[in-house]
C-alpha cells in the first residue's frame, strides 16, 4: 500500500530533498545524512543549531556499523536487544561522521527502527536517514500528516503519510557509555 509513496520519498531524498515521515510516536523530518546541503537546509527550516547534533534512523545494524563504535561490555548486548525498537542510543562516532551530524559531540544518536514505513524507507535507500522531530525548534512535535503539511509543507519536498507507531511522543534517548536515560 505504501510502496509507491516510499519509492517517491526515496527518489526525493536521493536527489537532495527533505521529507516528512511517520515514526514510532511523532512525525519526523529528514534527509540523507551525508548531504551537507540538505542537512543545512533541514537545520535552517527547524531553526536548530548544528551544535546539537541529529538522530540517524536506520533499518538494521549494517547501516550504522560504519558510523559508530559499540561499547566493549555488557551494555552492547543491552543496546542491540532494544533494536529494532523505539530506543535511540548515543554511541561513540567514528571519524567519518561529519560534524554537521554529530554537532559538538563525540557521539552520534542512532536508532534501529521497528516502524514499518520508516524501516522500509531506510531499506529502499540502503542508508540511514536524519530523523528529527517535525516542528520548528521549541514548538510541540507534530503528530499528523495534516499538521506537518500546514506547519512545514512549504519547506518540505514531500510528506510521506502513514500511521504513527504506538508511542505517545518522541523516543527514549539513552547514553551508550553507561545506559543512563537522557530523555524518557
Amino acid at each position: 500500500m505504501y510502496s509507491i509513496k516510499i519509492e517517491k520519498a526515496a527518489r526525493i531524498l536521493n536527489n537532495g530533498g527533505i521529507i516528512g515521515y511517520p515514526t514510532e510516536g511523532i512525525y519526523g523530518i529528514g534527509c540523507l545524512p551525508f548531504d551537507p546541503i540538505a542537512v543545512t537546509r533541514l537545520l535552517s527550516l527547524k531553526k536548530r543549531s548544528w551544535r546539537k547534533g541529529l538522530i540517524l534512523l536506520a533499518a538494521n545494524i549494517e547501516q550504522i556499523e560504519p558510523l559508530v563504535y559499540f561499547p566493549n561490555n555488557q551494555l552492547k548486548d543491552e543496546i542491540i536487544n532494544t533494536w529494532p525498537g523505539p530506543t535511540t542510543w548515543l554511541l561513540k562516532a567514528r571519524k567519518n561522521v561529519p560534524f554537521f551530524i554529530r554537532g559538538e559531540h563525540k557521539t552520534i544518536a542512532i536508532r534501529i527502527t521497528n516502524h514499518d514505513i520508516s524501516k522500509k524507507l531506510c531499506y529502499k535507500l540502503n542508508s540511514p536517514i536524519i530523523s528529527t522531530s517535525a516542528n520548528i525548534s521549541r514548538r510541540r512535535p507534530l503528530k499528523t500528516t495534516l499538521g506537518v503539511r500546514k506547519e512545514l509543507g512549504k519547506y518540505l519536498d514531500f510528506v510521506l503519510s502513514g500511521p504513527l507507531g504506538n508511542l505517545d511522543g518522541p523516543t527514549m534517548i539513552r547514553d551508550g557509555e553507561n545506559g543512563k536515560i537522557l530523555r524518557g
